[in-house]
């Protein structure tokens, strides 16, 4: 009897010793297959103005600075990068510079604002100078208008423009100061600034 005891309590020993390495080899096992695979990285995606993406393998729980967006010009307008949003979440929003702290796959889409052109029309009797080549809807457009010798400005107007289409938004007459300046706020689709100059009486 004590012997048949002895034995069970033999095989018993073996048993929980079989078990334990059992488990412990799993959980190596499982360790490996975790770094094996990449597990502890993950993929950013940044979604610039073009709708170009570009993919970066990051660490999981380290800071991911976000990178300076690129404008993109269509051809009638530029869409002018803003910040970054993410992805599903238009109210939030990142400076480029901003360290973003990732958990886990993400992806920040540009944001933009669309800027269209400031165009001139040029003429052999004096000039027309603009403070920017582009404008969002709305911003404020600086224009000087200056004479050639012997010429005086008989008109200044600009021609809103619609993707090619110029004078779809209308016209508005523009009003010179002593210096020749003048302004008006873009309209979307484009403007074009005409300045007629005659000679001097």
């Amino acid at each position: 009897m004590k012997k048949t005891l002895s034995i069970i309590a033999a095989l018993s020993i073996i048993i929980s010793a079989f078990s334990m390495f059992s488990i412990t080899a799993s959980a190596a096992t499982d360790n490996d297959a975790y770094a094996s695979v990449g597990a502890s990285t993950t993929t950013v995606h940044l979604i610039d103005a073009a709708n170009k993406t570009t993919d970066i393998t990051v660490t999981v729980g380290s800071d991911f600075v976000l990178p300076e967006g690129k404008d993109f010009d269509n051809g009638y307008f530029v869409n002018k990068f803003v910040d970054w949003t993410v992805a599903g979440k238009p109210w939030t929003s990142y400076a480029p510079g901003k360290a973003v702290k990732i958990d886990g796959e993400i992806t920040f889409r540009a944001f933009t604002d669309k800027a269209f052109y400031v165009r001139t029309k040029g003429t052999n009797n004096g000039s027309v100078t603009v403070d920017k080549d582009t404008a969002t809807e709305f911003e404020t457009v600086k224009v000087n208008v200056k004479a050639d010798k012997g010429y005086e400005v008989s008109s200044v107007t600009v021609i809103f423009d619609s993707n090619g289409s110029f004078g779809r938004y209308g016209e508005e007459v523009l009003t010179l100061d002593a210096n020749g300046d003048c302004s008006f706020k873009m309209q979307a689709g484009g403007a074009k600034i005409i300045a007629t100059f005659v000679p001097c009486e």
